[in-house]
């Protein structure tokens, strides 16, 4: 009786959404519609446009698959590494070979996806060495329809981590919070940047100064733990809006003991366990009917959840 081959895989959750043309307040939005286009452009680009070229152009990936269901928006990209061909060992006779592979040719990679068509929640395969990742997806999309997207009305498009609800209940437990770094985007690190300057503005209110990661907790300050969880989950709601920061940290003490939080190990992730071939290639239709299982079960995203001071805390500023 034949076995097929599995694999474990993550799952990581995401929410899709875009800025649309011409909109002047912060709001970004999922647009079923638009997305929809936007897939169908990337998917017919001619094969000489198709390619996206990144990681110092030793990698290449482009959307190889979409298809369109009543509730659901699934597909895969295509990727590889290229630029390097060492000599193969033989792993029997331990002797090596000379490698006859192109130096533009690599293992060929998938990377599928869901996306619900009801709220833009996006269920991605988790990057493997050679996969894509939710922000090279991200940046594929943004660079491939830099002209398209005028065309329908949109400025950008956001591909956003959802974290699970460990992370705020772990942060209020924490009795004593001793720094809080903000990891912002190196183009907007130079201090000369307006998003850079309003951020630091805001974080000198509890305490703030700026590092080669971004912005950090002055050490020994003594400020409200209410307004700084305030601060914290701003932030968190900036990353899910776009903003430029890539990561947050933050050290404090629960029970005497230190301890640390970090915003980028919180992600919201499901293993799987998937089928695939003899070259350790996802079987896309068993990837297929897991993401639609996941998908049908996993609760509809929620919007941004209630700041107010009863959620943390008495002592908050009616200035915040």
């Amino acid at each position: 009786m034949f076995v097929a081959k599995t694999a474990e895989r993550k799952i990581e959750v995401c929410e899709v959404k875009m800025k649309e043309k011409g909109r002047f307040d912060k709001e970004i939005v999922w647009l079923e519609d638009k997305f929809k286009e936007t897939m169908e452009f990337l998917y017919n680009l001619d094969d000489t446009e198709k390619g996206f070229y990144y990681k110092q152009n030793t990698k290449v990936c482009f959307l190889a698959q979409i298809q369109f269901q009543e509730k659901y928006i699934l597909g895969f990209l295509k990727s590889t590494s290229f630029g390097t061909k060492p000599d193969l060992l033989d792993s029997q006779t331990l002797t090596s070979r000379i490698n006859t592979r192109e130096i533009h040719e690599g293992d060929e990679q998938k990377t599928h996806f869901l996306v619900r068509r009801s709220d833009g929640a996006m269920f991605l395969e988790k990057a493997q060495s050679r996969c894509v990742g939710r922000t090279d997806f991200e940046t594929y999309i943004r660079r491939k329809t830099k002209e398209y997207r005028k065309n329908i009305g949109i400025s950008n498009y956001f591909i956003s981590q959802l974290i699970n609800g460990d992370f705020f209940e772990e942060l209020d437990k924490l009795q004593d919070l001793n720094a809080i770094t903000i990891k912002l985007d190196r183009a907007i690190q130079s201090g000369q940047n307006k998003a850079f300057e309003a951020m630091y503005g805001e974080g000198e209110e509890i305490g703030t100064e700026v590092t080669t990661l971004g912005l950090q907790m002055k050490r020994g300050n003594v400020f409200s733990k209410a307004r700084a969880n305030r601060y914290i989950k701003d932030k968190v709601h900036a990353i899910k809006n776009g903003a430029d920061i890539t990561n947050i940290r933050i050290r404090g003490k629960q029970d005497g003991k230190s301890k640390l939080l970090d915003f980028s190990k919180v992600t919201e992730e499901i293993p799987v366990q998937v089928n695939v071939d003899e070259g350790n290639l996802v079987n896309s239709e068993h990837m297929y009917s897991i993401l639609i299982n996941i998908a049908t079960t996993r609760e509809p995203l929620s919007k941004r959840e209630p700041l107010d001071d009863e959620e943390i805390g008495e002592d908050m500023d009616d200035d915040e």
